[in-house]
């Protein structure tokens, strides 16, 4: 799903200044260019959650949820980091209810997060829109899987007091609690900086 379209269209009027016929091929060049972005975003996602997970499942494995949340505290950004490094783009997650506060969302994050907030659970999916140079993609993070409740769920209930103790040691301001199975958790926002169009 494309949001901002409109911005996007008008972007591309401007831009080309010519005929109807240099406005439409600058449309039809921008159109490809969210599109293939969406793709590539959707792909490196995958990646990427594949990565954090198959790294937290080992974390649990060796020492349990206590295990897996001091793991986060140490490596997950620079996960993070690596990934985009080798992708070449910008990667980060964000919540309204960020477990770590560097993962605070900025303005235009938190527009994001609050329209996906306002969808259904089926409804959520990747988006991209256009700033500028830069093309903009996002990825609803959901609570798929049963584990993550481990430390993401009821303190209680689903997070023992081992894991709450932890949490609570590593990260002082967390906010990240209390979720229930398929919850909209964050998103995984990536910012790519594509080579400008040509209206030759």
């Amino acid at each position: 799903m494309i949001i901002l379209g409109l911005l996007v269209l008008e972007s591309c009027k401007e831009r080309a200044g010519g005929s109807s016929q240099d406005t439409a091929s600058a449309e039809m060049q921008e159109a490809a260019i969210l599109a293939h972005h969406q793709q590539l975003g959707d792909s490196l996602v995958q990646l990427a959650q594949a990565g954090m997970l198959a790294a937290v499942a080992q974390a649990m494995e060796k020492g349990g949820p206590p295990n897996a949340v001091d793991f986060c505290n140490i490596h997950a950004s620079s996960l993070v980091n690596e990934m985009a490094e080798r992708w070449n783009c910008s990667l980060r997650r964000t919540s309204h209810l960020p477990r770590n506060p560097e993962n605070a969302p900025d303005a235009d994050e938190l527009k994001i997060l609050d329209w996906y907030s306002g969808l259904g659970s089926e409804a959520l999916t990747s988006t991209v829109w256009r700033d500028g140079s830069r093309v903009h993609y996002a990825s609803p993070i959901q609570m798929k899987l049963p584990a993550c409740l481990k430390c993401h769920g009821v303190p209680g209930t689903d997070v023992d007091a081992a894991t709450l103790g932890i949490i609570k040691e590593k990260y002082p301001q967390d906010k990240a609690l209390n979720y229930a199975m398929n919850d909209f958790r964050g998103m995984w926002h990536l910012v790519f900086e594509p080579e400008p169009l040509s209206h030759e």
